[in-house]
């Protein structure tokens, strides 16, 4: 488990029949099913993604209740360092506030501060303006966009120019 802030983490567990749940539900609402195989009953993870993830956790409210997911890439050693994507989802009664972006804000000072990690990027679809405007008041900043995709950017490198380091 992951203490933050105000949420805490919990890797996912493909045993833990409630973490499933979660996922199930949450893939009623949110365009993440090609992650798994959803023709097979007992809902298995789609083995051909498997080396495309590292970490995988469901996040939590500090009355226990499931809110939303966070999936981590490998870091790999880019311009700015050691770098990962960020991928998230929230359930759908709670959106509109303001948990995505504490989620996405919390776990990037948690990787930036701990885990060894100096930048953050993530993705989001140009027509889904809800999750742009989460990731900007976490903190992330646009690296690049085109006609279908928005790139987002946190490093520690901005942070330390921000700071007169």
């Amino acid at each position: 488990m992951i203490k933050l802030d105000t949420l805490y983490m919990e890797q996912l567990d493909r045993n833990n029949i409630s973490h499933l749940q979660f996922l199930r539900e949450l893939m009623k609402s949110s365009n993440i099913s090609y992650l798994w195989d959803l023709e097979k009953n007992e809902f298995e993870y789609n083995k051909k993604d498997e080396s495309s993830w590292i970490d995988e956790y469901i996040c939590f409210d500090y009355s226990n209740m499931p809110i939303g997911y966070i999936n981590l890439s490998p870091p790999t050693n880019g311009v700015k360092g050691k770098t990962t994507s960020l991928y998230y989802a929230i359930s759908e009664q709670y959106r509109n506030l303001g948990l995505g972006s504490k989620m996405v804000a919390e776990m990037m000072n948690y990787l930036l501060t701990n885990k060894n990690i100096d930048c953050i990027v993530a993705e989001v679809e140009k027509e889904n303006v809800a999750s742009q405007k989460a990731l900007e008041r976490a903190g992330m900043t646009i690296a690049f966009q085109d006609d279908e995709w928005i790139t987002y950017i946190k490093s520690k490198q901005k942070e330390n120019k921000m700071r007169g380091i």
